[in-house]
């Protein structure tokens, strides 16, 4: 529990004043959060955020992780509308890595691996750079879920108490689900789907006893893939609702071109991709998952046949799977990726190919634990009765190419790339000079624990100490560092909130409805008035949103309003009165789902509310319901008489009322199989 607050010693909440920058830091990320838990706050559970991109679906905020326990157990802590929130979210982050390291290391001594190899390797899969990458983004519960749900399957297969791996299967894929990434949720699925299947002839390769017989794998397959589905199904409220309100409607970034989805921080060569094994520094951050030297193993596993060791087709599909994948994401090098991008489901809204090397760290894990429990065996460049345990052959040879490519590797290929641990952090020499001598001395220790037997106790506990110094000082200089900014406190943001109505942070790029980004320009030149809510008493009828825009290509409206009506007519304009009319609106109370005006108007006009426009915005004047009319291409409209008038805007989504359902009856269901197997037992 406390290892992760050693390995990232620079970014202790509450202690130091550094964290990591970019994304993380500059309050993009933790806006959301915030965002979402003040509606929470104040008994509204947000199905709509004001003023997001004028206005957008809550789901359309994931890194706000509404339906994940992180928000809500942090939310609790004293300090959290205090300005602590970034503190906080690191702490509990911290937290589920160590929880994870322990989890995994638990799996790997299951596997009967030895206790120092399976510390290593459990520790190696968890703090690399593929990791740290996702902490930027406050993402790094889908790498973790990720790990979980690869655990849980492969466990399930292992153990008698089918049930509560069952339930623990369930619950990592509803982490995974709501981690704050889709994209990432997605690889690792389509990851996991694929792993279910090759379980059953992994683990012959750790209990030859086991004997893969086709109805037990059909009952297998079923049990995890039904644990998968039914955490899916649990997390119904996020994933309905992401996708009939969010995918089905952005513009900005589903479905785009292959030329956007690969056209940033891509991987361009081979030599991007070996950098992770021997120059972790001069890898691109945003496919990065080096370490330390010791994940060459994996890499070396053809040369176990040196051994004299046959490999099991199981092994040689893994690290071929891991070859394919450094052959995708270099997606401007051959058409890998851009097959996957066009046959896949979804894969066409993705972009930075690089992402996919989130999968990479767990196959070294399943390269690795093979490596290291093989039998110790006669070496023929050995007299006497010397055994070797084939890792230290690799090890061996890792050291020879890790000197080799660090000799070089700077004068073939020159400066680092812009997005790697060098140009961004720029690492002291002596520090890059420091990582390599401590991977020379891993390799070399490793190899000498499994020539000899003699000093074993001691060899393991120097490399375990030097693998995390290493690796600790590799994730210190891996990415972009900032300094730690308090965040607004709750008096701050009710205080923003009686300002300007929801979102307290900038809007992320591409996020906001489908129509906000068509309309873009409208709203940039101030076409259209952007009051946050007005009276019209003068209004243009038309009878599609192309004759609206271009009207407004012509014209700046500033006390008229357009009003779509299909096949609209002239004659139902409102025509400004003469005397000018008078009127005034008052605010009588606000959430971020429902809004009511009081409103008095001297004449009959249109009541205007500057948020997205949508159909699942309903509109109520006094005690009757009334249409919503879409405003100026973006806005909601709701038509007034003259005299008093109480209009009322409530954002309804039945996806999400739907979602809501299933993931309820799915809990209820969990419920009772989980008293029933307890009630026995009191």
């Amino acid at each position: 529990t406390l290892l992760p607050f050693a390995i990232l010693y620079w970014m202790i909440p509450f202690v130091t004043q550094r964290t990591i920058g970019n994304d993380y830091s500059d309050g993009s990320v933790i806006s959301q959060q915030l965002s979402l838990m003040f509606s929470v706050k104040n008994g509204s559970f947000p199905l709509f955020v004001p003023n997001f991109g004028s206005g957008q679906s809550a789901i359309a905020l994931p890194m706000g992780q509404i339906f994940h326990p992180l928000p809500h157990l942090s939310s609790l802590v004293p300090g959290y509308w205090s300005g602590n929130t970034l503190n906080i979210n690191t702490l509990f982050r911290l937290l589920y890595l160590g929880f994870t390291h322990g989890i995994l290391f638990m799996f790997l001594r299951r596997l009967r691996i030895d206790f120092f190899f399976a510390l290593l390797l459990s520790f190696l899969t968890v703090y690399n750079l593929r990791m740290l990458d996702h902490f930027r983004y406050a993402t790094s519960e889908s790498y973790t879920a990720f790990i979980l749900i690869c655990v849980a399957v492969a466990w399930s297969y292992l153990t008698s108490r089918a049930f509560w791996l069952f339930l623990f299967t369930v619950a990592a894929a509803y982490l995974l689900v709501t981690s704050g990434h889709p994209q990432m949720a997605y690889f690792g699925f389509l990851f996991t789907g694929l792993f279910i299947f090759m379980v059953p002839f992994y683990m012959r390769c750790f209990f030859q006893e086991k004997i893969v017989r086709p109805p037990d794998l059909m009952i297998y397959y079923t049990r995890a893939l039904g644990a998968v589905a039914v955490g899916l199904l649990l997390a119904s409220a996020f994933v309905l609702p992401f996708y009939f309100e969010f995918f089905l409607d952005n513009t900005a970034r589903v479905h785009q071109t292959f030329e956007w989805a690969v056209s940033r921080w891509n991987i361009s060569a081979w030599a991007g991709i070996a950098n992770n094994f021997f120059r972790p520094f001069h890898s691109n951050v945003h496919g990065a998952f080096g370490s330390s030297p010791l994940i060459l193993m994996a890499a070396l596993t053809p040369f176990i046949r040196l051994t004299g060791r046959p490999i099991p087709k199981i092994i040689w599909s893994i690290w071929l799977f891991m070859i394919l994948i450094f052959a995708t994401v270099m997606a401007n090098k051959n058409p890998l990726y851009y097959l996957f991008w066009k046959y896949f489901p979804f894969a066409s809204s993705f972009r930075v190919p690089a992402r996919l090397m989130m999968i990479v760290p767990f196959l070294i894990l399943l390269l690795s634990a093979w490596i290291f429990q093989l039998d110790p065996m006669p070496f023929p460049f050995l007299s006497g009765a010397a055994r070797v345990r084939p890792y230290a052959v690799l090890a061996l040879i890792g050291v020879g190419l890790l000197i080799a490519y660090n000799l070089v590797s700077p004068a073939i290929f020159g400066s680092p790339e812009k997005y790697t641990p060098a140009q961004i952090s720029h690492p002291p020499e002596w520090i890059q000079t420091a990582v390599f001598a401590a991977g020379i001395a891993c390799l070399l220790i490793l190899a000498a624990t499994g020539i000899g037997r003699r000093f074993k106790f001691s060899l393991g506990c120097i490399l375990i100490v030097l693998t995390v110094l290493q690796v600790a000082v590799t994730l210190r200089y891996g990415t972009w560092i900032g300094n730690h900014k308090p965040g607004p406190t709750l008096a701050q943001i009710e205080s923003a909130n009686k300002k300007k109505l929801g979102y307290i942070g900038k809007s992320c790029y591409g996020l906001e409805m489908g129509r906000i980004t068509r309309y873009r320009d409208i709203l940039k030149n101030k076409k259209v008035d952007a009051s946050f809510a007005r009276i019209f008493w003068s209004s243009i009828p038309v009878a599609s949103e192309s004759e609206a825009l271009t009207i407004l290509k012509k014209t700046v409206l500033s006390n008229q309003v357009l009003i779509e009506f299909p096949g609209a007519r002239v004659s139902q304009a409102l025509k400004t009165p003469n005397p000018p009319p008078d009127g005034r609106v008052h605010l009588r109370y606000s959430s971020y789902n429902r809004l009511i005006f009081d409103v008095i108007s001297s004449q009959p006009g249109y009541f205007t509310l500057a948020q997205a426009y949508s159909s699942r915005w309903k509109g109520r004047l006094n005690t009757q319901n009334v249409p919503v009319c879409k405003a100026d291409l973006i806005k909601n409209a709701v038509k007034i008489p003259s005299g008093s008038s109480q209009v009322e805007f409530r954002y309804e989504s039945p996806s999400s009322i739907w979602g809501m359902f299933l993931s309820g009856a799915t809990a209820f269901v969990l419920f009772c199989l989980i008293a029933l197997r307890l009630i026995p037992h009191l």
